[in-house]
């Protein structure tokens, strides 16, 4: 409830460290700093559940253009795990990715991604049935 310059509330989320995060990303969004709010917890590496409760959902329906490497990232990680339930959860993160991309009218970039993903990874026949059964190509 007080004021302060935007200084401030780095100085402020910086003594604070990671349990600042909650309240600076409430601000970066009251702000309308969305770019900011994206880089701020890809910096910190900030798990899904915790970067839903940070305002994911208000960031990607502002400007899906900045939460498109924070899904790519998200799903990386579920690829990594090398079996079928992670497999789904990257799928569930890509058809993210893509309504961000449709949103943004960035669908060459995704048609390309989605390919780039599938020839990486042709050898795992479970994430290429995972990514027809999610309907990605």
């Amino acid at each position: 409830m007080i004021h302060l310059s935007e200084t401030d509330w780095e100085d402020l989320f910086k003594q604070f460290g990671h349990y600042g995060l909650p309240a600076y990303s409430t601000y970066l969004i009251e702000k309308k700093l969305f770019k900011q709010w994206a880089e701020l917890h890809h910096l910190h590496n900030s798990p899904l559940y915790f970067a839903e409760e940070c305002g994911l959902k208000e960031v990607q329906e502002a400007a899906p253009d900045f939460v498109l490497p924070l899904f790519h990232r998200y799903a990386m990680d579920y690829l990594e795990e090398r079996n079928r339930p992670s497999y789904k959860q990257a799928v569930r993160m890509w058809k993210k990715m893509k309504a961000a991309c449709k949103k943004s009218g960035q669908m060459e970039f995704w048609t390309a991604y989605i390919n780039e993903i599938r020839t990486q990874n042709k050898r795992l026949r479970a994430l290429q049935e995972e990514i027809e059964k999610g309907h990605l190509v």
